[in-house]
């Protein structure tokens, strides 16, 4: 005959045991929900009262002023060498890359460059953002016959042999 051992005495584990997960409440009795407060926020004004804004649409391009071809020329010869600057540190990046970068300049009633557009078939970001932080420095004789005047400046750009 085969003896069967007594069984083992199993222990309750101790109270905050890491193991065991206590249910919580089903419910709280010291819960309150306070009754509902009116509004803080002030009355009520009204209808809504809409405003008419009116935005100046005017292109920034819309010059009516004149500065000498001969000044023109001028700056933008002086400027050249450092155009071709930019282009020639992304010629070492990349030794086919040619073509035209179109400056366009906004000058203002000062003489001072107020906005510059660059682009063109070169199509290198870096050779046009070089480029219009240049032409955003570059200073022109003031412009007559109006409050600003608008520089078309293209310059081919291509590797030297």
């Amino acid at each position: 005959m085969m003896r069967t051992p007594p069984p083992a005495a199993v222990a309750p584990p101790p109270p905050g045991d890491a193991g065991t997960v206590q249910p919580p409440p089903a419910f709280v009795q010291d819960l309150e929900i306070p009754d509902l407060v009116p509004d803080a926020g002030p009355q009520d004004a009204g209808p809504v009262k809409h405003r008419i804004v009116y935005i100046d649409r005017r292109d920034t391009w819309d010059c009516s002023g004149n500065i000498p071809v001969a000044a023109i020329r001028q700056v933008i010869s002086q400027e050249r060498r450092q155009v071709r600057n930019c282009y020639e540190r992304r010629l070492k990046v990349n030794n086919t890359l040619q073509g035209n970068v179109n400056v366009r300049v906004r000058v203002g009633a000062t003489g001072s460059v107020s906005a510059v557009q660059v682009g063109g078939s070169l199509h290198d970001s870096e050779v046009f953002s070089c480029v219009r932080n240049l032409a955003d420095h570059w200073s022109f004789p003031a412009p007559s016959g109006g409050r600003c005047a608008v520089i078309a400046a293209p310059f081919n750009l291509t590797p030297r042999r």
